[in-house]
């Protein structure tokens, strides 16, 4: 048997626990008589510790000897040892050389580790212009992974990290097609083909990213290029969960809290998101953040954690966690109140592009929290969230135009920013189109169509929309006639929602009394009180009426003015005069 013979069998056998020690003899006696491959094997495993005692010191006197019989890994091998000082004196100067020598002979991994260094400046001067000629060489010579390095270091021109993507995909770097579909989903570099960036996904997964098959979960869940398929989206997540990808891990969590395949299962959900947040997704931190603040089945209730899952969450990734932990800091969730950090934080992710942040941040700015109320510069951030697709910045926009605050009213353009709202499944903005139509303000009176608008927000749970709904019932508005009945259910689900004003007009109802009930000034007044606690002004001004008369409380002037006077505070205007 020749030396390259018992090398290569050698090879074959290092793999099988049972025969590795024949194989370390055959290599021995192969790097005895000067044989590079085999000496680079025998050192390798000395690197290692495999079959031998790790020994980093033999092991570079081996790679030493296979680097000067011309093996080309054993030099690059060497250089690593060099670079680290691992069982060798380190000596970045000559791991250089050595690196540049291999990559020169083709070596791809060599080209890479040394391209690498040099972008980084790790261990020698930082020289971008070689690193990406090193890269571009060992990518035209069909080295995926030095094309995929490449286009990380020439990512502002999107073309050509697209097509190196592209190349690296194509030469069977799974990270590759990722990027490629990335790319490909956004429009990045070309057109835009969603379709395609899911077969791409689909190939990358299938070659062991895992990463990839939790953003092909995401397409299949969604209905994004391909047909929506949530049971293979839920077991795209579990592939990636299994994978050890922390947002894999979130994704279970969410189909597993929620039972989107399955039974619902808080409990379980909390450990998963617990997992993930661990391991660092700050989307997964956020929700058992927020499991937390309400607590679940199999959940205890725990504001404190919240407050410091929140805060990691905002650590982690402050675009993602932001939002929440400004909530939790502005309502003392889990500690004390702290309404600067919260306004601080609200700007910081509505600059890093969270529109629903500066939705908030817009709403500190229109109420004054935290803040000195600037309603244009609330406007402004309105605006610009709407641009975004935040719809809930739309309704709020729309209001502010509607009511001529911090600019020049115009209802016409709230109605279709109320529109577009409804549209886009944003329920609040059905309701206050519905109101518009109502009362013909900014467009023509349609009260048919404002009842659609408000039983479409009243059937999603938009409770103003019921109470609205309940206004129309009762006026016979819209309808094809008065039916106090359903008012009187309509207002009842909005005030045990609480929506307080259909607290205060269901007690007009039972004031007032109908057909199937008598009037009920006691239940009245009690209900007119829960509207006037939540500072409704109406329904202090119905109460102070009540006390005004004595039905259903005990005759009290003094009581009545005072609940006028808190009406007026509230913005009733009539309880003013």
């Amino acid at each position: 048997m020749t030396l390259d013979q018992c090398v290569s069998e050698a090879a074959g056998l290092v793999g099988a626990d049972a025969e590795l020690q024949r194989a370390i003899a055959m290599l021995r006696h192969a790097c005895n008589r000067s044989h590079g491959e085999g000496c680079r094997l025998l050192g390798e495993l000395f690197i290692v510790g495999r079959g031998v005692r790790q020994e980093p010191e033999r092991a570079a006197i081996f790679l030493g000897t296979a680097c000067d019989a011309g093996d080309q890994r054993g030099c690059f091998d060497l250089a690593r040892l060099l670079a680290t000082g691992q069982g060798v004196r380190e000596d970045m100067t000559r791991a250089a050389r050595l690196m540049s020598d291999a990559c020169t002979t083709g070596l791809a991994g060599a080209c890479i580790e040394l391209a690498r260094r040099l972008r980084e400046g790790d261990g020698l001067r930082a020289d971008a212009e070689r690193a990406q000629g090193l890269l571009a060489s060992a990518c035209d010579g069909g080295a995926g992974e030095a094309c995929l390095s490449l286009a990380s270091m020439v990512s502002s021109d999107a073309v050509r990290a697209t097509q190196l993507y592209a190349r690296a995909c194509e030469a069977g770097v799974a990270a590759g097609c990722t990027e490629q579909a990335a790319a490909l989903r956004d429009g990045r570099g070309g057109d835009r083909d969603v379709a395609r960036a899911a077969e791409m996904l689909s190939r990358a997964c299938d070659g062991g990213d895992l990463a990839a098959c939790n953003h092909l979960g995401i397409m299949y869940e969604d209905g994004e290029g391909v047909a929506q398929d949530l049971d293979r989206a839920f077991a795209l997540f579990r592939q990636a969960c299994a994978g050890q990808v922390p947002l894999g891990c979130s994704n279970v969590a969410r189909f597993v809290e929620t039972g989107v395949v399955g039974t619902p299962n808080p409990a379980a959900a909390a450990e998963l998101y617990r997992r993930a947040c661990d391991a660092g997704a700050a989307v997964a931190c956020t929700n058992l953040g927020l499991m937390l603040e309400e607590g679940a089945t199999g959940v205890e209730r725990n504001p404190t954690e919240a407050r410091t899952l929140h805060q990691r969450a905002g650590e982690g990734a402050a675009q993602l966690g932001g939002d929440q932990l400004a909530l939790v800091l502005d309502e003392a969730i889990g500690g004390p109140r702290d309404p600067h950090r919260a306004i601080e934080l609200l700007r910081q992710a509505c600059g890093g592009g969270i529109a629903a942040s500066c939705t908030a941040l817009g709403g500190h700015l229109e109420m004054g929290r935290g803040v000195r109320q600037d309603l244009a510069e609330a406007g402004r951030l309105y605006a610009d969230a709407c641009r975004r697709g935040d719809l809930a910045a739309c309704v709020n926009l729309g209001s502010l135009q509607e009511e001529g605050r911090g600019q020049e009213a115009n209802p016409t353009a709230a109605s279709r920013l109320y529109e577009h709202a409804c549209t886009g499944g944003e329920l609040i903005g059905c309701t206050r189109l519905g109101l518009l139509l109502q009362n013909g303000t900014g467009v023509t009176a349609d009260p048919a169509r404002a009842v659609a608008l408000f039983t479409q927000a009243c059937q999603g749970n938009e409770l103003r929309g019921c109470n609205s709904l309940g206004f129309m019932y009762e006026r016979g508005l819209g309808v094809a006639a008065a039916d106090l009945a359903q008012a009187r259910a309509f207002y009842t689900r909005a005030c045990d929602g609480g929506v307080l004003r259909g607290c205060s007009n269901l007690g007009g109802l039972v004031m007032r009394g109908d057909p199937a009930n008598p009037p009920n000034p006691a239940a009245a007044a009690d209900l007119f009180r829960r509207a006037c606690e939540g500072r409704t002004g109406v329904g202090c001004a119905n109460l102070a009426a009540l006390y005004d008369s004595g039905s259903g409380v005990p005759r009290d002037p003094e009581r009545a003015r005072e609940l006028r006077q808190q009406a007026c505070q509230a913005g009733y205007q009539r309880s003013c005069q």
